[in-house]
């Protein structure tokens, strides 16, 4: 915590440098170099509250989305599930999972971001946006460590997960974590203003997106009734948006990444938006 605190200390009061290097400095680099800072400490004051000082605690920080996922797998070779599509059930499930932990993980956590960082805003320089940026690294980071530790467990089990179209497949991911990270922010603000009715109201919506996003059903399966309105939910064009990546027969999917995409930055922007109009209602709560 001393740490911390002195590394606070010195965003606040950036040592002097010398005259010739303090007159070519904008006003904007020299913010932002302290805003760095401050980010930097909140980063780390959420991995060592959150993961402990050790480096074991954030691997079963980690290793909780990856038992989450091979156990649903794991579920569906028991019951010996007929593969829906291809010839793998492990690329099938991959496919409709993968997108789920790296959307929805990521937002429960930022959700938590100001909440549980409130004390730090008795320092003049740190601001709620500050949290949500510096949680987001950090999510951002732990998201694609995930996936790439995923993609190695699958290998490592003789399952290839190579995409038909690997762009695409790298979108997809890149979509999910923006997707979470978006909402996420918006979640961390609604948490302060409505406490925790906002936290069960996520946890019962995300179960609800869950199971409407066809992450263990294929689209074909549904009526064109049911999909006008699974259409609207964004982790379903999520999982077509995957799928679209590994198997040539969702050429004639629903899916939409301008939906997804604008989903996501309408939150972000509603995010931002409602920290900016109650800002001084989430540094009094």
């Amino acid at each position: 915590m001393t740490l911390l605190t002195s590394r606070f200390s010195d965003a606040q009061n950036p040592k002097p440098r010398a005259a010739e290097g303090d007159t070519q400095r904008s006003v904007f680099s020299s913010s932002f170099a302290i805003q760095r800072r401050v980010v930097s400490a909140l980063i780390l004051r959420d991995m060592k509250t959150r993961f402990g000082r050790t480096h074991v605690a954030y691997l079963i920080a980690i290793a909780w989305p990856l038992i989450h996922m091979l156990g649903i797998m794991g579920v569906q070779f028991a019951i010996g599930r007929v593969v829906p599509i291809g010839t793998d059930l492990a690329v099938f499930a991959a496919t409709g999972l993968l997108p789920y932990i790296l959307c929805i993980y990521p937002a429960r956590m930022m959700m938590q971001a100001i909440k549980i960082n409130q004390p730090l805003l008795l320092f003049s320089i740190v601001k709620t946006t500050d949290m949500l940026i510096a949680r987001a690294i950090l999510e951002i980071l732990s998201a694609a460590l995930v996936a790439i530790i995923f993609v190695l467990i699958m290998y490592a089990s003789d399952v290839d997960l190579t995409p038909i179209d690997m762009s695409e497949a790298i979108m997809a991911v890149l979509g999910s974590i923006y997707l979470g990270v978006s909402v996420g922010v918006l979640s961390a603000v609604f948490f302060i203003l409505f406490g925790m009715g906002w936290n069960v109201f996520f946890i019962v919506l995300s179960i609800l997106l869950y199971a409407t996003s066809g992450a263990l059903i294929l689209s074909s399966n549904y009526s064109s009734d049911v999909l006008d309105v699974l259409w609207y939910n964004p982790l379903f064009q999520l999982v077509e948006w995957m799928r679209t990546a590994y198997y040539d027969s969702y050429a004639n999917s629903p899916l939409s990444k301008t939906y997804v995409l604008g989903f996501a930055t309408v939150s972000l922007f509603l995010g931002l938006v409602t920290e900016r109009i109650f800002r001084g209602r989430l540094y009094q709560a």
